[in-house]
């Protein structure tokens, strides 16, 4: 998440930015490294003919060392997410199981406040910084997963509100610290960068859910189950208090609640916002079907354990995916994301419109009693997921200007996803699971034709990474002493 302002040199050297992206071929990024060689067999001719190139290698292998710890601080954040919604998206699967008169409800709530903590959340991170407004909000959750074994409908609701809450600013100050981080390389490694983060937080759906089936296959009750989420998440809200500060490279003027809420407007009325929001809105959709609806499409008679089965191939495909993706973007752009969601999305509601209870033969009956199909759709839900929030959150780096207008446009994006979520949850109860699929199964369709068809408004042009090394230069020296005197 990151922004491309460099600066023109006449120079033709490699720049720091090329230097940083070769440290992440050993990990798939083959085609960088290959750029690399290639602009630096062209510096060695001209080395001779300009001294003074040689006076940028203490800069380039100090922007390597940095590069690489980076890498380590977003390995360290990620973690700390992992843990913390290890915790809360396994025990959110079992709301409705656990609280079925006011599941949905709770699901609502959540997401309905968390929108509007997302407005108030760029004024806490100033206040408290990105971390300590990232490692406050993680209290929230683990009180919300505690009240889970209560057994008391208005204490979960009350904390349904304060998590709520708690999510938007901890997302929020998350999208920011990323920016910033991505920002001090240059802003050409946006793609590996939130790629690497979310292939870590993602894991939660393998481990969580890895876990959760150990308990219960052991027999000890999701009661006891809950208990072993709410000790993962505690371990995580203690990680991130050791995570990066990532403070700013220049000091923010405050900025009051309500010009925060104004510039969240402003980003709003923007046409490439436009373009984004169906994308935004499917995404708030499709997760309030998946832990709302989908556990009550499972055969008669599963188990919690057969929930926990289905959320682990959707968080499995999440975790593959998130750092997929990124590689993907970074080299071929949005195109294949784009085709992607729209293969997984409308095929995985078509295939759930086709296990419904609707055809009365016996190989229909015989095939709906089956848990693999369900699987599968799993799978590519949480691919799904993972493919829009990775084009949403790129297109979002890509698209505004750094400081001010990311952190009302990361707003915005929480805001118009929490609306989704918090709408569908609220209202599906009243309708049949399988009018909610066709509603998703439309928006499906809907984002994918809208960002196809306005995708320059927030891609402009879509370079990949083939088209934008080359053609790197060099910032200024004075932006680099500003950055590395902030570390």
């Amino acid at each position: 998440m990151s922004h491309h302002s460099l600066l023109s040199n006449a120079a033709e050297v490699p720049t720091t930015e090329d230097v940083d992206t070769g440290l992440t071929s050993s990990i798939g990024r083959r085609a960088s490294s290959h750029l690399i060689q290639r602009n630096k067999s062209k510096t060695e001719v001209e080395v001779g003919e300009d001294d003074s190139i040689l006076k940028t290698a203490p800069l380039l292998q100090q922007d390597t060392t940095s590069v690489r710890g980076y890498t380590l601080k977003t390995v360290h954040l990620g973690a700390a997410f992992c843990l913390l919604f290890t915790a809360f998206n396994v025990a959110q699967a079992y709301i409705t199981l656990l609280f079925p008169s006011i599941g949905t409800l709770v699901l609502g709530v959540i997401y309905g406040f968390f929108a509007i903590g997302s407005l108030g959340a760029p004024r806490v991170g100033e206040l408290l910084g990105a971390k300590w407004a990232m490692c406050a909000a993680s209290l929230l959750f683990v009180a919300f997963i505690g009240s889970l074994n209560s057994g008391m409908s208005r204490l979960v609701l009350f904390c349904s509100l304060l998590v709520g809450l708690g999510s938007g600013v901890l997302w929020i100050n998350q999208g920011i610290w990323v920016s910033r981080l991505s920002d001090r390389t240059g802003g050409t490694l946006a793609g590996y960068f939130t790629g690497l983060f979310f292939t870590i937080c993602n894991l939660n759906g393998v481990f969580g859910n890895l876990l959760a089936i150990a308990l219960l296959q052991a027999g000890l009750g999701i009661n006891i189950m809950i208990w072993g989420m709410f000790v993962a998440g505690a371990l995580g809200s203690v990680l991130l208090i050791f995570a990066d500060p990532m403070k700013p490279t220049t000091k923010p003027e405050p900025v009051p609640i309500s010009e925060q809420v104004t510039a969240v407007w402003n980003v709003a009325k923007m046409k490439k916002s436009a373009v984004l929001v169906p994308c935004i809105w499917l995404q708030g959709c499709n997760l309030a079907f998946v832990f709302g609806r989908l556990p009550e499409l499972l055969p008669t008679g599963s188990s919690g354990i057969a929930v926990a089965e289905v959320f682990l191939c959707y968080g499995l495909i999440q975790c593959i995916f998130s750092y997929v993706n990124g590689i993907i973007y970074d080299k071929f752009g949005y195109k294949p994301l784009l085709r992607s969601f729209l293969g997984t999305g409308l095929s995985a509601y078509l295939i759930l419109l086709s296990l419904l209870p609707t055809l009365e033969n016996s190989l229909h009956q015989k095939i709906t009693s089956l848990l693999e199909p369900y699987l599968l759709v799993g799978g590519m839900l949480g691919h799904l997921d993972t493919t829009l929030n990775t084009t949403i959150n790129l297109a979002l780096s890509r698209s505004y200007k750094p400081g001010s207008e990311t952190a009302a446009a990361f707003g915005f994006y929480r805001v118009g996803f929490c609306a989704a979520m918090s709408a569908v949850s609220l209202c599906s109860g009243g309708f049949s699971v399988g009018w909610v699929i066709v509603w998703n199964l439309t928006w499906t369709l809907i984002a994918g034709v809208v960002y196809f068809r306005f995708a320059g408004e927030v891609q402009g042009g879509s370079a990949t990474v083939e088209q934008v090394l080359p053609t790197m230069q060099e910032p200024l020296a004075s932006e680099k002493e500003t950055v590395w005197n902030n570390e």
